[in-house]
């Protein structure tokens, strides 16, 4: 578990159906054994959200995960294997409210 982590979002709403986000995802430090030897760095990241409510109970979303496409380790099994956070990616989404 690491140490420090932070998750700060900012929210815009130029429009009555637009809405930007915008969001820092922040991981500490953490260690990959039982003997705190070995350390996986922290790592940042920036997402962001961008919705449009096509009606007042549709809404379509593109989410756009690691902006910067920065590439860090959320856990390795030991120093030679490093499992990769996920890479810049985008999810398009449609919400119904009833």
């Amino acid at each position: 578990m690491p140490r420090q982590s932070a998750n700060p979002w900012l929210r815009w709403t130029p429009l009555r159906q637009l809405q930007m986000r915008a969001g820092l995802r922040y991981v500490g430090q953490t260690y990959s054994d039982n003997a705190n030897l070995f350390r996986i760095p922290a790592y940042a990241t920036v997402d962001g959200t961008l919705s449009w409510a096509f009606t007042p109970r549709l809404t379509g979303d593109v989410h756009v995960y690691n902006l910067l496409d920065k590439v860090y380790a959320t856990t390795t099994y030991n120093e030679r294997q490093w499992i990769l956070g996920r890479p810049r990616s985008v999810d398009v989404s449609l919400r119904e409210s009833f």
